[in-house]
């Protein structure tokens, strides 16, 4: 895991880019603080912060150099050991043992669509000396960033938002729909957006080349249905084998490897695969928890898997109000955008946990809720489609079972029909628009406009559509976002085995009966795991990310000193602003 910056230019390089290229090395130190690079290429500067964790000798150190090519890289690409004998096979020698030489000669083999070669996560720029363009990548879902300033040809990107403050030709205007997306949906990007108007992000599952001061950004990847087996067993023990492939080659690495562990089924479901399948490994998981108002406490959960697996050893935390007040500045520094909630703060802790027992590599359970079916409001579309097909038994048959199987209050069932009486009408895109219309009333500042959200209808059943986009537009790129930020905060790479894309495509394919059964949500993992879970976390209904006591009680506890302050300048700013209109009239 590292951090990428560079610069190219249309016409001529500049003396200062070096002198820039540094400056945003030492912005994102924290992402790769075992060696720092530069290289001049014909048209610019490329620089890297290198996370050792393959090959750990300094001749695979970044900026990489391969023939013809020179290459700034963040991420894994965990088939590389598969990719090197193929390319062996071709011809190609290596020098070093790590994957970022194989994408060099991946690329030199098969050109652009090597990425479609690739299992992992990668946002990578990679100079060709011969063409004289800068090829870059990001990963099928995003998981890696890459954000860049276009301006007058001139090309500038980094690993992070804040990086490019750097540069000159940085703009600071803000992106207004951005931030109306981020106050209600809690959005911390939207497809090529960023909170700045003048720097955009490439979107994952996409590839930008830029020459002559021109660039064209194409779609190599996008998520479509596959064949999948007929029986439901022969599902569940395909998903299982899908599954294990995957914890496989996230294992690959040259130093330590923990996990964060909540006591769901996610993380529970990946601690116990590799505590089983490695029982010589000593294993760290990594738990937060809170006590007293509002407790949250994981510990009894994560403990049955300790108990179970004697090579896991369990690091327990709960963040004190001294805690939570000293690392505040931190984390806001660390995450680069506005964080709609205290989940993520919370999130921060187990990674500065892990960053204290020394591991580099985290294995964690982001992802599977997209397209297994753990969101609760998976159930408007569900009903939905069952209405929009007239199967009138099965809508009776989902909902009665939604609500035993999840206690779910009256009032709360009311709305569950509701939502999916509107959602027979409205498409994915419309129902959204509806709610960030009504949410746009409530603040004067921003003016509601139908190109503020735009969600294609690629699949024609409502809950197809609608995990689509949990995957590729809407959640989970901003739970990728602040995984990383949180993460590369303590110089650790997150890993997210549940999202190899051939795992992704198997799910997503599964008829939505053996993804909910009997209310059950995430069926099909839970019957693939159970013979390594226990069976409370097996059965275990409720669903809980990195909760925390609630942000009631930290705004107005240990974090209250913080938003005073903030509320204050927001007041100055206020009345500066009335002062300059009315001495404008």
């Amino acid at each position: 895991m590292c951090g990428i910056v560079g610069i190219v230019r249309s016409n001529k390089t500049r003396e200062q880019d070096a002198y820039y290229v540094e400056q945003m090395l030492q912005v994102q130190h924290h992402r790769g603080p075992d060696a720092t690079g530069t290289c001049p290429i014909r048209k610019g500067v490329l620089g890297h912060n290198r996370l050792s964790i393959l090959d750990l000798s300094s001749g695979a150190d970044q900026p990489f150099h391969y023939q013809e090519i020179f290459i700034v890289f963040n991420g894994e690409v965990y088939n590389y050991v598969e990719l090197r004998e193929e390319l062996l096979d071709l011809g190609y020698t290596f020098q070093t043992t790590g994957d970022t030489e194989v994408i060099c000669a991946a690329y030199l083999a098969w050109g652009q669509d090597c990425v479609k070669r690739f299992v992992g996560m990668w946002a990578f720029a990679l100079w060709d000396v011969l063409k004289e363009e800068l090829f870059c990548s990001r990963d099928r879902f995003g998981i890696k960033p890459f954000n860049y300033i276009f301006h007058e040809g001139d090309f500038i990107f980094a690993s992070e938002l804040k990086t490019l403050k750097i540069v000159p030709e940085f703009n600071p205007e803000i992106n207004q729909k951005q931030v109306a997306r981020g106050l209600n949906l809690g959005f911390a990007g939207y497809k090529d957006e960023t909170y700045y108007s003048h720097i955009a992000q490439l979107r994952g599952a996409h590839n930008l080349v830029w020459k002559n001061g021109n660039i064209i950004i194409k779609r190599y990847w996008d998520l479509e249905k596959v064949t999948v087996p007929g029986n439901e067993l022969d599902a569940i023990a395909q998903f299982r084998k899908l599954f294990d492939e995957s914890i496989k080659l996230h294992m690959r690495s040259d130093v330590p490897v923990g996990s964060c562990l909540s006591g769901g089924l996610d993380s529970s479901a990946i601690v116990a695969s590799i505590a089983k399948d490695h029982n010589t490994l000593d294993y760290k998981t990594f738990t937060i928890f809170y006590e007293g108002k509002g407790a949250v406490d994981e510990r009894p959960f994560a403990q049955l898997l300790s108990e179970r697996y004697k090579n896991i050893d369990s690091r327990y935390e709960q963040p004190s109000d001294a805690d939570l007040e000293k690392h505040f500045d931190h984390f806001l520094d660390g995450v680069d955008v506005p964080p709609a909630g205290s989940s993520y703060y919370s999130q921060y802790f187990v990674m500065k946990l892990a960053s204290q027992s020394k591991i580099k590599v985290l294995i964690n359970g982001q992802g599977s809720d997209e397209y297994l079916i753990g969101y609760m409001h998976t159930y408007y579309r569900i009903l939905a489609d069952c209405l929009r097909n007239l199967k009138f038994w099965r809508f009776a048959k989902v909902l009665k079972a939604h609500q035993r199987e999840h206690q779910v209050p009256f009032g709360e069932l009311v709305k569950t029909c509701l939502f999916s009486f509107i959602l027979v009408f409205r498409d994915e895109n419309s129902f959204m628009q509806l709610e960030l219309k009504k949410k746009y009333k409530q603040q004067a500042d921003y003016h509601y406009t139908k190109s503020s959200l735009h969600l294609e209808n690629k699949f024609a059943s409502r809950t197809d559509n609608f995990l689509y986009h949990l995957l590729m537009t809407t959640t989970l790129p901003t739970l990728l976002h602040f995984e990383d930020r949180n993460s590369m905060a303590f110089s650790i790479e997150s890993r997210v085995p549940f999202l190899d894309h051939r795992l992704v495509e198997f799910g997503f394919s599964l008829p939505v009966e053996w993804r909910v059964k009997n209310g059950e949500t995430k069926y099909v993992l839970r019957e693939a795991m159970k013979d390594v879970l226990p069976d409370a976390i097996y059965k275990r209904k409720d669903k809980k990310g990195f909760v925390t006591p609630g942000e009631k009680r930290w705004v107005q506890g240990p974090l209250k000193s913080h938003f005073a302050a903030i509320a204050e300048n927001i007041h100055l700013n206020w009345r500066l602003n009335v002062l300059q209109k009315w001495r404008g009239q």
